[in-house]
Protein backbone atom coordinates (compact mmCIF):
# COMPACT_ATOMS: atom_id res chain seq x y z
CA UNK A 1 0.00 0.00 0.00
CA UNK A 2 1.22 3.36 -0.63
CA UNK A 3 2.14 5.32 2.07
CA UNK A 4 0.08 8.25 2.99
CA UNK A 5 -0.11 11.50 5.18
CA UNK A 6 -2.83 10.15 7.30
CA UNK A 7 -2.56 13.29 9.70
CA UNK A 8 -3.39 15.54 7.05
CA UNK A 9 -6.65 14.05 6.24
CA UNK A 10 -9.32 13.13 8.20
CA UNK A 11 -10.64 9.66 10.26
CA UNK A 12 -12.56 7.49 8.34
CA UNK A 13 -16.13 7.01 9.34
CA UNK A 14 -16.68 3.65 11.80
CA UNK A 15 -20.45 3.80 13.04
CA UNK A 16 -23.59 2.10 11.97
CA UNK A 17 -24.81 5.20 9.80
CA UNK A 18 -25.14 5.08 6.48
CA UNK A 19 -21.79 5.67 4.58
CA UNK A 20 -19.74 6.45 1.53
CA UNK A 21 -17.68 3.40 0.30
CA UNK A 22 -14.14 5.00 -1.43
CA UNK A 23 -12.98 2.74 -3.83
CA UNK A 24 -9.85 3.84 -5.90
CA UNK A 25 -5.70 2.81 -6.87
CA UNK A 26 -3.45 4.31 -4.36
CA UNK A 27 -1.44 5.79 -6.95
CA UNK A 28 -4.40 8.44 -7.58
CA UNK A 29 -3.82 8.87 -3.60
CA UNK A 30 -3.10 12.58 -4.21
CA UNK A 31 -6.15 13.50 -6.02
CA UNK A 32 -8.77 11.52 -4.19
CA UNK A 33 -8.08 12.72 -0.74
CA UNK A 34 -8.57 16.00 -1.55
CA UNK A 35 -11.67 14.87 -3.48
CA UNK A 36 -13.04 12.92 -0.60
CA UNK A 37 -11.67 15.60 1.99
CA UNK A 38 -13.88 17.89 0.38
CA UNK A 39 -17.01 15.73 0.54
CA UNK A 40 -16.12 15.27 4.53
CA UNK A 41 -15.88 18.72 5.25
CA UNK A 42 -19.15 19.59 3.41
CA UNK A 43 -20.68 16.67 6.09
CA UNK A 44 -20.67 13.33 4.60
CA UNK A 45 -19.75 10.31 6.12
CA UNK A 46 -16.56 8.48 4.60
CA UNK A 47 -14.97 5.31 4.34
CA UNK A 48 -11.75 4.55 2.28
CA UNK A 49 -9.12 2.05 3.25
CA UNK A 50 -7.32 3.34 5.66
CA UNK A 51 -9.68 2.82 8.59
CA UNK A 52 -8.38 -0.86 8.46
CA UNK A 53 -6.52 -1.82 11.84
CA UNK A 54 -3.75 -4.36 12.21
CA UNK A 55 -4.50 -7.79 12.36
CA UNK A 56 -7.74 -7.76 10.90
CA UNK A 57 -8.63 -9.79 7.63
CA UNK A 58 -8.49 -6.76 5.12
CA UNK A 59 -10.30 -9.10 2.43
CA UNK A 60 -13.27 -10.04 4.65
CA UNK A 61 -13.04 -6.24 5.80
CA UNK A 62 -13.41 -4.54 2.74
CA UNK A 63 -16.26 -7.30 1.68
CA UNK A 64 -17.91 -5.88 4.69
CA UNK A 65 -17.34 -2.69 4.21
CA UNK A 66 -19.16 -2.80 0.66
CA UNK A 67 -22.00 -4.37 1.98
CA UNK A 68 -22.82 -2.37 4.68
CA UNK A 69 -22.29 1.06 2.67
CA UNK A 70 -24.84 3.04 0.98
CA UNK A 71 -22.75 4.63 -1.92
CA UNK A 72 -20.20 3.15 -3.85
CA UNK A 73 -17.81 5.86 -5.39
CA UNK A 74 -15.65 4.69 -7.50
CA UNK A 75 -13.04 6.86 -8.93
CA UNK A 76 -11.54 5.58 -12.60
CA UNK A 77 -8.73 5.72 -13.63
CA UNK A 78 -6.26 4.28 -15.66
CA UNK A 79 -4.42 2.22 -13.39
CA UNK A 80 -7.46 1.20 -11.53
CA UNK A 81 -8.82 -0.17 -14.77
CA UNK A 82 -5.35 -2.70 -14.62
CA UNK A 83 -5.83 -3.29 -11.24
CA UNK A 84 -7.90 -6.79 -10.59
CA UNK A 85 -8.57 -5.89 -6.93
CA UNK A 86 -10.26 -2.40 -8.03
CA UNK A 87 -12.30 -4.10 -10.44
CA UNK A 88 -13.03 -6.56 -8.32
CA UNK A 89 -14.33 -4.13 -6.10
CA UNK A 90 -16.61 -2.60 -8.94
CA UNK A 91 -18.04 -5.61 -9.41
CA UNK A 92 -18.75 -6.64 -6.00
CA UNK A 93 -20.45 -3.35 -5.19
CA UNK A 94 -22.37 -3.94 -8.55
CA UNK A 95 -23.27 -7.41 -7.50
CA UNK A 96 -24.58 -6.49 -4.10
CA UNK A 97 -26.95 -3.70 -5.72
CA UNK A 98 -25.01 -1.07 -4.17
CA UNK A 99 -25.50 2.93 -5.20
CA UNK A 100 -22.40 2.90 -7.61
CA UNK A 101 -21.12 6.44 -8.62
CA UNK A 102 -18.34 6.41 -11.18
CA UNK A 103 -15.84 9.11 -11.78
CA UNK A 104 -13.61 9.70 -13.92
CA UNK A 105 -10.20 11.30 -12.46
CA UNK A 106 -8.16 10.66 -16.73
CA UNK A 107 -8.70 10.03 -20.01
CA UNK A 108 -9.45 6.77 -19.57
CA UNK A 109 -10.72 3.86 -22.03
CA UNK A 110 -12.72 1.82 -19.65
CA UNK A 111 -12.64 -1.70 -20.81
CA UNK A 112 -16.02 -3.32 -22.48
CA UNK A 113 -16.78 -5.15 -18.68
CA UNK A 114 -16.83 -1.60 -16.77
CA UNK A 115 -18.55 0.42 -19.44
CA UNK A 116 -21.21 -2.38 -19.70
CA UNK A 117 -21.58 -2.04 -16.19
CA UNK A 118 -22.04 2.13 -15.76
CA UNK A 119 -23.22 2.94 -19.34
CA UNK A 120 -27.17 4.01 -17.70
CA UNK A 121 -24.57 5.57 -15.12
CA UNK A 122 -24.07 9.32 -14.87
CA UNK A 123 -20.27 9.60 -15.06
CA UNK A 124 -18.68 12.42 -13.71
CA UNK A 125 -14.91 13.56 -15.32
CA UNK A 126 -12.70 15.31 -13.66
CA UNK A 127 -11.16 16.46 -17.01
CA UNK A 128 -14.74 17.71 -18.13
CA UNK A 129 -15.37 19.46 -15.26
CA UNK A 130 -12.06 21.35 -14.49
CA UNK A 131 -11.33 21.32 -11.09
CA UNK A 132 -11.81 19.09 -7.82
CA UNK A 133 -14.12 21.56 -6.22
CA UNK A 134 -16.30 21.49 -9.28
CA UNK A 135 -16.51 18.08 -9.45
CA UNK A 136 -17.49 18.04 -5.73
CA UNK A 137 -20.05 20.76 -6.34
CA UNK A 138 -21.70 18.58 -8.98
CA UNK A 139 -21.77 15.54 -6.88
CA UNK A 140 -23.40 16.96 -4.11
CA UNK A 141 -25.39 18.86 -6.66
CA UNK A 142 -27.03 16.16 -8.49
CA UNK A 143 -26.93 13.61 -6.82
CA UNK A 144 -28.02 15.27 -3.68
CA UNK A 145 -31.10 12.72 -2.40
CA UNK A 146 -28.58 9.93 -3.12
CA UNK A 147 -25.92 11.64 -1.04
CA UNK A 148 -27.99 12.69 1.85
CA UNK A 149 -29.00 10.13 3.83
CA UNK A 150 -24.82 9.91 4.38
CA UNK A 151 -24.96 12.94 5.84
CA UNK A 152 -24.07 13.84 9.20
CA UNK A 153 -26.35 16.50 9.75
CA UNK A 154 -28.84 15.07 7.25
CA UNK A 155 -32.38 16.83 7.58
CA UNK A 156 -35.45 15.23 8.84
CA UNK A 157 -36.65 15.57 5.27
CA UNK A 158 -35.36 15.14 2.09
CA UNK A 159 -35.70 18.68 0.51
CA UNK A 160 -35.37 17.99 -3.19
CA UNK A 161 -31.80 19.92 -5.08
CA UNK A 162 -33.17 21.14 -7.98
CA UNK A 163 -36.69 22.48 -6.98
CA UNK A 164 -36.51 24.43 -10.70
CA UNK A 165 -36.52 21.30 -12.52
CA UNK A 166 -39.23 19.60 -10.86
CA UNK A 167 -42.58 19.35 -12.90
CA UNK A 168 -45.55 21.46 -11.09
CA UNK A 169 -47.99 19.11 -9.06
CA UNK A 170 -50.52 17.62 -10.52
CA UNK A 171 -53.93 16.63 -9.18
CA UNK A 172 -54.62 13.03 -8.49
CA UNK A 173 -55.72 11.03 -11.35
CA UNK A 174 -58.50 8.68 -10.30
CA UNK A 175 -57.42 5.34 -10.92
CA UNK A 176 -58.52 3.63 -14.67
CA UNK A 177 -60.98 0.99 -12.21
CA UNK A 178 -63.01 3.24 -10.29
CA UNK A 179 -66.11 4.37 -13.06
CA UNK A 180 -66.42 0.48 -14.16
CA UNK A 181 -66.63 -0.04 -10.21
CA UNK A 182 -69.10 2.67 -9.78
CA UNK A 183 -71.13 1.35 -12.37
CA UNK A 184 -70.89 -2.21 -10.94
CA UNK A 185 -71.83 -1.06 -7.52
CA UNK A 186 -75.27 1.06 -9.44
CA UNK A 187 -76.29 -1.78 -11.44
CA UNK A 188 -76.01 -4.05 -8.23
CA UNK A 189 -78.30 -1.42 -6.49
CA UNK A 190 -80.70 -1.38 -8.89
CA UNK A 191 -80.65 -5.36 -9.24
CA UNK A 192 -81.26 -5.41 -5.47
CA UNK A 193 -84.43 -3.12 -5.68
CA UNK A 194 -86.30 -4.69 -8.00
CA UNK A 195 -85.45 -8.14 -6.50
CA UNK A 196 -86.98 -6.81 -3.47
CA UNK A 197 -89.12 -4.15 -4.40
CA UNK A 198 -90.85 -5.38 -7.51
CA UNK A 199 -93.66 -7.28 -5.97
CA UNK A 200 -94.94 -4.21 -3.64
CA UNK A 201 -98.75 -4.09 -4.18
CA UNK A 202 -98.77 -6.79 -5.98
CA UNK A 203 -99.16 -9.84 -3.33
CA UNK A 204 -97.43 -12.98 -3.59
CA UNK A 205 -96.64 -12.16 -7.19
CA UNK A 206 -92.66 -13.04 -7.54
CA UNK A 207 -90.43 -10.07 -9.10
CA UNK A 208 -89.94 -10.78 -12.50
CA UNK A 209 -86.44 -12.61 -13.46
CA UNK A 210 -83.52 -10.67 -14.49
CA UNK A 211 -81.32 -11.71 -17.21
CA UNK A 212 -78.05 -13.82 -16.09
CA UNK A 213 -75.91 -10.88 -17.92
CA UNK A 214 -77.19 -8.03 -15.93
CA UNK A 215 -75.83 -9.85 -12.70
CA UNK A 216 -72.63 -10.03 -14.53
CA UNK A 217 -69.83 -6.75 -14.73
CA UNK A 218 -67.17 -6.84 -16.47
CA UNK A 219 -63.96 -4.85 -15.98
CA UNK A 220 -61.86 -4.39 -19.26
CA UNK A 221 -58.65 -6.55 -18.40
CA UNK A 222 -56.34 -3.31 -19.61
CA UNK A 223 -58.12 -1.75 -16.44
CA UNK A 224 -57.27 -3.61 -14.12
CA UNK A 225 -53.30 -3.35 -12.73
CA UNK A 226 -51.72 -7.02 -12.80
CA UNK A 227 -50.04 -8.31 -10.08
CA UNK A 228 -46.05 -8.48 -10.99
CA UNK A 229 -44.65 -12.10 -11.47
CA UNK A 230 -41.98 -13.71 -9.02
CA UNK A 231 -38.56 -13.70 -11.02
CA UNK A 232 -36.70 -16.34 -9.90
CA UNK A 233 -33.39 -14.99 -7.56
CA UNK A 234 -31.19 -16.26 -10.37
CA UNK A 235 -32.70 -14.57 -13.53
CA UNK A 236 -31.77 -10.93 -11.64
CA UNK A 237 -28.96 -10.41 -13.29
CA UNK A 238 -29.00 -12.62 -16.07
CA UNK A 239 -26.87 -11.37 -18.68
CA UNK A 240 -26.53 -12.31 -22.69
CA UNK A 241 -23.94 -14.96 -23.64
CA UNK A 242 -20.82 -13.89 -25.17
CA UNK A 243 -19.86 -14.55 -28.87
CA UNK A 244 -18.08 -17.79 -29.71
CA UNK A 245 -15.18 -15.47 -30.44
CA UNK A 246 -15.06 -13.31 -27.69
CA UNK A 247 -15.07 -16.98 -25.42
CA UNK A 248 -12.10 -18.29 -27.16
CA UNK A 249 -9.92 -15.19 -26.70
CA UNK A 250 -10.89 -15.77 -23.21
CA UNK A 251 -9.55 -19.17 -23.15
CA UNK A 252 -6.57 -18.36 -25.12
CA UNK A 253 -5.68 -15.98 -22.27
CA UNK A 254 -6.17 -18.56 -19.45
CA UNK A 255 -3.92 -20.61 -21.33
CA UNK A 256 -1.35 -18.04 -21.68
CA UNK A 257 -1.68 -16.87 -18.08
CA UNK A 258 -0.96 -21.18 -16.80
CA UNK A 259 2.20 -21.50 -19.51
CA UNK A 260 3.67 -18.36 -17.99
CA UNK A 261 3.36 -19.61 -14.61
CA UNK A 262 5.02 -22.55 -15.98
CA UNK A 263 7.49 -20.98 -17.31
CA UNK A 264 8.06 -19.03 -13.90
CA UNK A 265 8.75 -21.54 -11.85
CA UNK A 266 7.31 -24.81 -10.09
CA UNK A 267 5.28 -26.18 -8.46
CA UNK A 268 2.17 -23.98 -8.80
CA UNK A 269 0.66 -22.27 -5.93
CA UNK A 270 -3.31 -22.69 -5.49
CA UNK A 271 -3.75 -18.96 -6.69
CA UNK A 272 -1.33 -16.79 -8.49
CA UNK A 273 1.44 -16.04 -6.03
CA UNK A 274 1.59 -12.51 -7.23
CA UNK A 275 -1.77 -11.85 -6.04
CA UNK A 276 -1.78 -13.98 -3.04
CA UNK A 277 0.89 -16.55 -1.40
CA UNK A 278 -2.00 -18.65 0.03
CA UNK A 279 -1.51 -22.26 -1.10
CA UNK A 280 -3.46 -25.39 0.28
CA UNK A 281 -4.28 -28.74 0.54
CA UNK A 282 -5.10 -29.50 -3.07
CA UNK A 283 -1.95 -27.88 -4.77
CA UNK A 284 -1.29 -31.58 -6.61
CA UNK A 285 -4.75 -30.81 -7.67
CA UNK A 286 -4.01 -27.89 -8.88
CA UNK A 287 -0.71 -28.62 -10.31
CA UNK A 288 -2.06 -31.73 -12.26
CA UNK A 289 -5.13 -29.70 -13.63
CA UNK A 290 -2.91 -27.02 -15.29
CA UNK A 291 -0.99 -29.73 -16.82
CA UNK A 292 -3.80 -31.37 -18.44
CA UNK A 293 -4.85 -27.81 -19.57
CA UNK A 294 -1.91 -27.16 -21.33
CA UNK A 295 -1.32 -30.85 -22.72
CA UNK A 296 -5.22 -30.63 -24.00
CA UNK A 297 -4.63 -26.44 -25.48
CA UNK A 298 -3.49 -25.11 -28.30
CA UNK A 299 -0.95 -22.16 -26.33
CA UNK A 300 2.62 -22.14 -27.94
CA UNK A 301 4.12 -25.14 -29.86
CA UNK A 302 3.79 -28.67 -28.82
CA UNK A 303 7.55 -28.93 -27.69
CA UNK A 304 6.73 -26.16 -25.04
CA UNK A 305 3.44 -27.89 -24.06
CA UNK A 306 5.62 -30.78 -23.69
CA UNK A 307 8.26 -28.88 -21.87
CA UNK A 308 6.00 -26.80 -19.28
CA UNK A 309 3.79 -29.95 -18.52
CA UNK A 310 6.79 -32.19 -18.03
CA UNK A 311 8.02 -29.17 -15.14
CA UNK A 312 4.77 -29.59 -13.78
CA UNK A 313 4.60 -33.43 -13.41
CA UNK A 314 7.91 -33.95 -12.28
CA UNK A 315 8.12 -31.60 -9.71
CA UNK A 316 5.12 -33.33 -7.90
CA UNK A 317 6.06 -36.40 -8.43
CA UNK A 318 9.75 -35.86 -6.79
CA UNK A 319 7.36 -36.98 -3.52
CA UNK A 320 7.16 -40.22 -4.77
CA UNK A 321 10.87 -40.70 -4.55
CA UNK A 322 11.34 -40.95 -0.80
CA UNK A 323 7.76 -43.29 -0.55
CA UNK A 324 5.62 -40.26 0.33
CA UNK A 325 1.86 -40.13 -1.61
CA UNK A 326 2.19 -36.64 -2.95
CA UNK A 327 -1.07 -34.39 -1.74
CA UNK A 328 -2.55 -34.01 1.22
CA UNK A 329 -3.52 -37.07 3.52
CA UNK A 330 -7.04 -35.98 3.40
CA UNK A 331 -7.86 -36.01 0.46
CA UNK A 332 -7.14 -38.98 -2.57
CA UNK A 333 -8.46 -36.29 -5.28
CA UNK A 334 -4.66 -34.28 -5.87
CA UNK A 335 -3.03 -38.42 -6.32
CA UNK A 336 -5.69 -39.72 -8.05
CA UNK A 337 -6.03 -36.22 -11.11
CA UNK A 338 -2.05 -36.61 -11.02
CA UNK A 339 -1.55 -39.89 -11.71
CA UNK A 340 -4.44 -39.27 -14.55
CA UNK A 341 -2.34 -36.54 -15.81
CA UNK A 342 0.53 -38.66 -15.97
CA UNK A 343 -0.91 -41.02 -18.02
CA UNK A 344 -2.08 -38.77 -20.45
CA UNK A 345 0.96 -37.22 -21.24
CA UNK A 346 2.51 -40.26 -21.77
CA UNK A 347 0.04 -40.68 -24.67
CA UNK A 348 0.96 -37.54 -25.80
CA UNK A 349 4.80 -38.49 -25.38
CA UNK A 350 5.63 -41.70 -23.98
CA UNK A 351 7.31 -42.35 -20.85
CA UNK A 352 7.99 -45.10 -18.74
CA UNK A 353 8.72 -42.64 -15.84
CA UNK A 354 5.19 -41.47 -16.50
CA UNK A 355 3.59 -44.84 -16.22
CA UNK A 356 5.64 -46.13 -13.50
CA UNK A 357 4.74 -43.00 -11.16
CA UNK A 358 1.38 -43.62 -11.78
CA UNK A 359 1.50 -46.84 -11.56
CA UNK A 360 3.55 -46.16 -7.88
CA UNK A 361 0.58 -43.69 -6.68
CA UNK A 362 -1.91 -45.86 -7.70
CA UNK A 363 -0.66 -49.08 -6.06
CA UNK A 364 -0.43 -47.31 -2.61
CA UNK A 365 -3.89 -45.88 -3.10
CA UNK A 366 -5.35 -50.08 -3.33
CA UNK A 367 -2.78 -51.33 -0.81
CA UNK A 368 -3.51 -48.24 1.90
CA UNK A 369 -7.47 -47.01 0.97
CA UNK A 370 -9.37 -50.03 0.26
CA UNK A 371 -12.51 -49.81 2.09
CA UNK A 372 -13.46 -53.33 2.49
CA UNK A 373 -17.55 -51.98 1.39
CA UNK A 374 -16.25 -50.54 -1.79
CA UNK A 375 -13.93 -47.63 -2.80
CA UNK A 376 -11.26 -46.02 -1.31
CA UNK A 377 -10.97 -43.88 1.53
CA UNK A 378 -8.64 -40.29 2.65
CA UNK A 379 -6.96 -40.26 6.13
CA UNK A 380 -8.07 -37.02 7.96
CA UNK A 381 -9.21 -36.75 11.40
CA UNK A 382 -11.56 -39.74 10.71
CA UNK A 383 -10.91 -42.35 7.29
CA UNK A 384 -14.09 -41.17 5.18
CA UNK A 385 -15.23 -41.93 1.91
CA UNK A 386 -15.63 -38.45 -0.64
CA UNK A 387 -17.48 -39.06 -4.17
CA UNK A 388 -14.98 -36.67 -5.49
CA UNK A 389 -11.56 -39.13 -4.50
CA UNK A 390 -13.42 -41.78 -6.17
CA UNK A 391 -14.49 -40.40 -9.40
CA UNK A 392 -11.51 -39.58 -9.52
CA UNK A 393 -10.04 -42.83 -8.69
CA UNK A 394 -12.28 -44.37 -11.14
CA UNK A 395 -10.71 -42.58 -14.11
CA UNK A 396 -7.40 -42.96 -13.22
CA UNK A 397 -7.34 -47.23 -12.39
CA UNK A 398 -9.78 -47.04 -15.57
CA UNK A 399 -6.90 -45.60 -17.44
CA UNK A 400 -4.13 -47.53 -16.10
CA UNK A 401 -6.05 -50.78 -16.82
CA UNK A 402 -5.98 -49.58 -20.18
CA UNK A 403 -2.32 -48.72 -20.65
CA UNK A 404 -1.20 -52.59 -18.54
CA UNK A 405 -4.04 -54.26 -18.64
CA UNK A 406 -3.75 -55.80 -15.34
CA UNK A 407 -6.91 -56.86 -14.21
CA UNK A 408 -6.52 -55.71 -10.65
CA UNK A 409 -6.87 -52.27 -12.02
CA UNK A 410 -10.32 -53.05 -13.53
CA UNK A 411 -11.01 -54.17 -10.02
CA UNK A 412 -10.30 -51.07 -8.57
CA UNK A 413 -12.29 -48.81 -11.16
CA UNK A 414 -15.31 -50.77 -10.18
CA UNK A 415 -14.60 -50.99 -6.91
CA UNK A 416 -14.70 -47.08 -6.88
CA UNK A 417 -18.08 -47.28 -9.03
CA UNK A 418 -19.74 -49.68 -6.24
CA UNK A 419 -19.53 -46.69 -3.89
CA UNK A 420 -20.32 -44.29 -6.16
CA UNK A 421 -23.80 -45.35 -6.74
CA UNK A 422 -24.18 -45.95 -3.07
CA UNK A 423 -24.24 -42.38 -2.96
CA UNK A 424 -28.00 -42.16 -4.73
CA UNK A 425 -30.57 -40.96 -2.40
CA UNK A 426 -33.45 -43.45 -2.76
CA UNK A 427 -35.30 -41.30 -5.72
CA UNK A 428 -32.05 -41.91 -7.25
CA UNK A 429 -32.33 -38.24 -8.88
CA UNK A 430 -28.42 -37.26 -7.69
CA UNK A 431 -25.16 -38.24 -5.96
CA UNK A 432 -24.43 -37.43 -2.56
CA UNK A 433 -20.90 -36.00 -1.85
CA UNK A 434 -19.48 -38.69 0.69
CA UNK A 435 -19.93 -41.27 3.35
CA UNK A 436 -22.57 -39.73 5.57
CA UNK A 437 -23.22 -36.53 3.91
CA UNK A 438 -26.20 -34.94 3.01
CA UNK A 439 -24.55 -32.21 0.75
CA UNK A 440 -25.41 -31.59 -2.56
CA UNK A 441 -22.15 -30.71 -4.37
CA UNK A 442 -21.76 -29.18 -7.96
CA UNK A 443 -18.67 -30.86 -8.17
CA UNK A 444 -19.98 -34.26 -7.72
CA UNK A 445 -22.78 -34.07 -10.24
CA UNK A 446 -20.46 -32.14 -12.61
CA UNK A 447 -17.81 -35.16 -12.60
CA UNK A 448 -20.52 -37.70 -12.25
CA UNK A 449 -21.32 -36.44 -15.86
CA UNK A 450 -17.50 -36.11 -17.34
CA UNK A 451 -15.64 -38.96 -16.39
CA UNK A 452 -18.65 -41.30 -16.15
CA UNK A 453 -20.74 -39.50 -18.98
CA UNK A 454 -23.95 -39.77 -16.11
CA UNK A 455 -26.64 -37.23 -15.97
CA UNK A 456 -28.14 -38.12 -13.08
CA UNK A 457 -27.51 -35.05 -10.83
CA UNK A 458 -26.81 -32.18 -13.36
CA UNK A 459 -30.91 -31.09 -13.11
CA UNK A 460 -30.16 -31.17 -9.56
CA UNK A 461 -27.31 -29.25 -9.95
CA UNK A 462 -28.69 -26.77 -12.43
CA UNK A 463 -30.65 -25.33 -9.04
CA UNK A 464 -27.39 -24.22 -7.79
CA UNK A 465 -27.58 -21.13 -10.20
CA UNK A 466 -26.72 -17.83 -8.90
CA UNK A 467 -27.44 -14.44 -10.22
CA UNK A 468 -25.00 -13.16 -12.91
CA UNK A 469 -25.20 -17.13 -14.59
CA UNK A 470 -22.53 -18.92 -11.96
CA UNK A 471 -23.26 -21.63 -9.88
CA UNK A 472 -22.74 -22.51 -6.30
CA UNK A 473 -19.85 -25.26 -4.73
CA UNK A 474 -23.67 -26.65 -2.83
CA UNK A 475 -26.89 -26.33 -1.96
CA UNK A 476 -25.76 -24.39 1.58
CA UNK A 477 -23.20 -21.63 0.03
CA UNK A 478 -25.19 -18.31 -1.60
CA UNK A 479 -21.66 -17.47 -3.37
CA UNK A 480 -20.27 -18.87 -6.24
CA UNK A 481 -17.57 -20.60 -6.92
CA UNK A 482 -15.85 -20.23 -10.47
CA UNK A 483 -14.49 -23.96 -10.79
CA UNK A 484 -17.96 -24.94 -9.89
CA UNK A 485 -19.03 -23.04 -12.38
CA UNK A 486 -16.57 -24.09 -14.98
CA UNK A 487 -17.04 -28.08 -13.85
CA UNK A 488 -20.72 -26.94 -14.74
CA UNK A 489 -19.76 -25.52 -18.31
CA UNK A 490 -17.73 -28.74 -18.72
CA UNK A 491 -20.78 -31.13 -17.56
CA UNK A 492 -23.22 -29.57 -19.98
CA UNK A 493 -21.17 -29.62 -22.96
CA UNK A 494 -20.23 -33.30 -22.42
CA UNK A 495 -24.27 -34.18 -22.09
CA UNK A 496 -24.85 -31.87 -25.46
CA UNK A 497 -26.62 -29.13 -23.62
CA UNK A 498 -25.15 -26.10 -25.25
CA UNK A 499 -27.21 -23.28 -24.16
CA UNK A 500 -26.31 -23.94 -20.73
CA UNK A 501 -22.56 -24.33 -21.49
CA UNK A 502 -22.71 -21.16 -23.40
CA UNK A 503 -24.18 -19.49 -20.27
CA UNK A 504 -22.07 -20.56 -17.90
CA UNK A 505 -18.78 -20.23 -20.07
CA UNK A 506 -20.12 -16.25 -20.47
CA UNK A 507 -20.46 -15.69 -16.75
CA UNK A 508 -16.63 -16.79 -16.55
CA UNK A 509 -15.57 -14.76 -19.16
CA UNK A 510 -16.98 -11.79 -17.39
CA UNK A 511 -15.32 -12.27 -13.95
CA UNK A 512 -11.42 -13.43 -15.71
CA UNK A 513 -9.16 -11.22 -14.71
CA UNK A 514 -6.99 -9.55 -17.04
CA UNK A 515 -3.85 -11.69 -16.08
CA UNK A 516 -5.75 -14.22 -17.60
CA UNK A 517 -6.51 -15.83 -14.62
CA UNK A 518 -10.53 -17.13 -13.31
CA UNK A 519 -10.80 -16.38 -9.33
CA UNK A 520 -11.37 -19.08 -7.10
CA UNK A 521 -14.79 -16.68 -6.60
CA UNK A 522 -16.86 -13.28 -7.47
CA UNK A 523 -16.40 -11.68 -3.88
CA UNK A 524 -13.65 -11.34 -2.09
CA UNK A 525 -13.76 -14.25 0.20
CA UNK A 526 -16.32 -16.84 0.69
CA UNK A 527 -16.64 -20.10 2.74
CA UNK A 528 -18.36 -23.48 1.27
CA UNK A 529 -20.62 -26.07 3.29
CA UNK A 530 -17.29 -28.08 3.84
CA UNK A 531 -15.90 -25.68 5.44
CA UNK A 532 -13.37 -24.94 2.18
CA UNK A 533 -12.27 -21.26 1.68
CA UNK A 534 -12.50 -19.37 -1.71
CA UNK A 535 -10.72 -15.87 -2.60
CA UNK A 536 -11.24 -14.15 -5.64
CA UNK A 537 -7.50 -14.62 -6.63
CA UNK A 538 -6.42 -16.08 -9.73
CA UNK A 539 -6.94 -20.13 -8.99
CA UNK A 540 -4.41 -22.35 -11.07
CA UNK A 541 -7.56 -25.42 -11.35
CA UNK A 542 -10.76 -22.65 -11.81
CA UNK A 543 -8.36 -21.52 -14.84
CA UNK A 544 -7.78 -24.91 -16.10
CA UNK A 545 -10.78 -25.81 -16.34
CA UNK A 546 -12.63 -23.01 -17.54
CA UNK A 547 -9.76 -23.72 -20.49
CA UNK A 548 -10.37 -27.08 -20.88
CA UNK A 549 -14.73 -26.41 -20.89
CA UNK A 550 -14.43 -23.70 -23.55
CA UNK A 551 -12.83 -25.79 -26.20
CA UNK A 552 -14.90 -28.29 -25.22
CA UNK A 553 -12.08 -30.66 -24.46
CA UNK A 554 -12.68 -33.65 -22.83
CA UNK A 555 -8.84 -34.17 -21.29
CA UNK A 556 -9.65 -38.24 -21.27
CA UNK A 557 -10.05 -38.18 -25.27
CA UNK A 558 -8.65 -37.84 -28.01
CA UNK A 559 -11.28 -36.09 -30.01
CA UNK A 560 -12.78 -32.38 -29.22
CA UNK A 561 -16.99 -32.36 -28.88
Amino acid sequence: MKDMDTNSIFKPYEGDEKYIFISYKHDDWETVSRIITDLNNRGYRIWYDEGLHGGQNFVNEIAVRIIKCEVFLSFLSKTYITSDYCVNELHYAFSKSKTVIPILLDDVDLPPEIEFQTVKINRLSLQKLGSEKALVDRLCDWDREILDPCRRDRPKADIPSRKDELPPAAAPKKPKWVVPAAAAVIILAAVLYFTVFSGKGGGSQPAPALPTAVLTVTVPAETVPAAPEATPAAAVRELPTLAPAALDESARKALNFLTERAGEGVPLSVYDAKESPAQGADAVYDNAMAALAILSGNSGSANLRMKNVKKILDAQTAAIRDGSMPGDESSLKGPAVLAAALLEADKAEPSVSYVMNAQTILDRVIAGRSSASGGFSARGSAPERTAADNLWLGKAFQLMYEKTGNSSYREAARSAETFIQSLRPADNSYYLSGDGSELISAETQALAAILMNDRTGIDKASGLLRSGGCYAPDDRTEGCSMESTALMAMAFKKLGMEEEASRALSALSRNQLSSGGIPGTDVPSMTDGQGREYFNFAGTSATAWFALAEAGTDPFQDETK
